[in-house]
Formats: structure tokens, C-alpha cells, sequence
């Protein structure tokens, strides 16, 4: 039964990652959208990941590690975190939307 008790804990803390983290990239995201009329969807993208991704790597470790970690150790965590979810991001998921969206555009205005 111990293995399971901080799981609350971790639902609530990924709650407010997700809460925080995904609205400030949706809104960065939209913001972005509206300055670049709807241009550069790779550089909206790539910032709008860049900053959600920061905030969620920062919540989530100072929030489940504050009392196993001393901040020098969060701060390294966090940064290792977040240098790997840019990579992934820069590597896969941007590419990846990057050729859906060229792809539903092409079939859309055939």
C-alpha cells in the first residue's frame, strides 16, 4: 500500500502542471498565431514549447522533489528535464506536426 500513497499527490501536482503549463503554451501559442497572421508555425511552435515546457519542468519538480532534493539538485533536475523535452520537442513532435499540417493543408485546398 505504500508504493500507491503518493499517488494523490502526484495526480494533484500533475493537475497543476498541466493547468498552468499547457494554457500559458496554448496561449503563447494563439498569441503568436494572431502576430505572425497565421505564418512561422515552427517558431510558434518551438516558443510556445519552450516556456509551457519550462514552466511544467519547474512546477513539477519543485513540487514533488521540495522535501528529497536539495535546490541545487532541483535546479540541475530541472534543467536536464527540460534540455530533454526541448530535444524531444526539436526532434519529433515539431517535425511531426510541422509535416501534418502541411499535409491536411494540401488535401484541404487541393
Amino acid at each position: 500500500m505504500a508504493t500507491f500513497s503518493p499517488l494523490p499527490w502526484l495526480f494533484f501536482i500533475n493537475f497543476i502542471c498541466l493547468l498552468t503549463a499547457d494554457n500559458a503554451n496554448n496561449y503563447i501559442y494563439s498569441r503568436f498565431k494572431e502576430l505572425c497572421n497565421g505564418h512561422y508555425l515552427v517558431f510558434r511552435c518551438l516558443v510556445s514549447t519552450l516556456i509551457g515546457q519550462f514552466l511544467y519542468s519547474i512546477i513539477w519538480i519543485m513540487m514533488f522533489f521540495a522535501t528529497r532534493m536539495t535546490l541545487g539538485e532541483m535546479m540541475q533536475y530541472i534543467l536536464s528535464n527540460y534540455l530533454f523535452k526541448v530535444v524531444y520537442s526539436l526532434l519529433v513532435c515539431i517535425p511531426i506536426t510541422f509535416i501534418l499540417v502541411y499535409g491536411i493543408r494540401r488535401e484541404l485546398f487541393k
